[in-house]
């Protein structure tokens, strides 16, 4: 198929089956930022409600740069990859700020902004401002080596440019924006990755991977290294109707609380947990230790897997105590701060007995 009927084709069927989701019928680069931002590594249908509340709490790029962090935070509470959040928060500030509210038009202006990489950058820039650049997704990938029956590794870095090459020579450049949403929007609804619906596709005239009768081997991706295994014990300490607390400031969620915490190499027994957290200052000697943690389902991100254990500590003392780090809010409070998703989780369910006795 030539590459301007394989555009015709893609994009009339484009018209007739793309999504109804409220960024496409817009041309405000910020909308469509938003947008964008959110659904990295995010399905549309979990994104959705997120985008349509921060677009009512926030209309504008510079009521999102003066909120709090920790506000920005907790409407994100439960989207994951919280850097994201955090990215967000600061590219607002500077479009407020320096930009004055106007964001750059370009895809080269855009990438100067905090957590917008190549990707977001075309995409904005095609979507909002028609500039002619193509994008590389997850769902762009599969496509392209589908079509090509591509044997290169698309997890391998050196063979981006081989990826990019291939969609900027199929994009159509008078219409940029519809073009790069088609090719997403067909690896999200046709060639998915298990049981593509070739049967279906607008561009199966154009396809090597269903000429050969087995799309589903594509694309290749080279072997990924283990995960690093984390074994987490939160110590829920318990005192007078309030619990101690503590904010992250680094590593995975950065700027969420959590309980204190104790990390081990393996899962550690409430005598071993009692032990170390005693010698971490974040247990009196004796402390009534609950010994029937809450164990929480494995929470795998990118890079690593945890394994998250909480155990509840009721404490008779009257004297604050703990390191400085720690504060002790109400129980009623806790619905207010940002919690990484699986400790949420847990404080939903913990809602059926809380608050606790005085």
């Amino acid at each position: 198929m030539p590459k301007q009927s394989f555009r015709r084709a893609l994009l009339d069927w484009y018209e007739r089956h793309k999504r109804p989701l409220p960024w496409r019928t817009s041309q405000d680069p910020y909308v469509i930022w938003l947008s964008e931002i959110i659904l990295q590594q995010t399905r549309v249908e979990q994104g959705l409600p997120y985008f349509h509340r921060f677009l009512e709490n926030y209309p504008t790029v510079k009521d999102l740069a003066q909120a709090p962090l920790d506000e920005v935070l907790k409407h994100w509470e439960g989207l994951g990859y919280y850097s994201r959040a955090r990215h967000m928060h600061r590219a607002a500030q500077q479009v407020a700020g320096p930009g004055q509210g106007v964001f750059p038009d370009t895809a080269q202006g855009l990438a100067q902004l905090p957590g917008v990489g190549p990707y977001t950058s075309r995409a904005i820039a095609s979507m909002a401002y028609g500039e002619a650049v193509a994008v590389l997704d997850g769902n762009v990938f599969r496509v392209l080596s589908r079509l090509e029956a591509v044997k290169a590794p698309i997890n391998k870095p050196q063979n981006r440019a081989l990826f990019q090459e291939m969609v900027e020579q199929r994009l159509d450049h008078q219409r940029p924006g519809d073009f790069n949403q088609a090719m997403m929007e067909l690896g999200a609804l046709v060639c998915t990755p298990r049981k593509p619906d070739c049967a279906h596709c607008p561009v199966q005239a154009s396809c090597k991977a269903f000429r050969e009768g087995f799309p589903e081997k594509y694309p290749v991706k080279e072997g990924k290294k283990s995960k690093k295994q984390r074994y987490l014990h939160y110590l829920f300490l318990k005192h007078k109707g309030k619990v101690a607390v503590e904010q992250r400031k680094q590593g995975i969620w950065n700027g969420l609380y959590q309980f204190p915490v104790v990390e081990a190499q393996a899962a550690l027994s409430p005598k071993e947990l009692e032990e170390q957290a005693s010698r971490e200052g974040l247990l009196p000697t004796p402390a009534a230790l609950e010994h029937a943690p809450t164990v929480l389902p494995p929470h795998a991100l990118t890079h690593q897997q945890l394994h998250l254990q909480v155990f509840e500590v009721n404490l008779a003392r009257e004297a604050v105590f703990g390191p400085e780090k720690l504060e002790w809010v109400p129980v009623a409070r806790l619905k207010e701060l940002a919690f990484p998703r699986p400790l949420r989780r847990w404080l939903d369910q913990k809602q059926l007995i809380l608050p606790f006795p005085k």
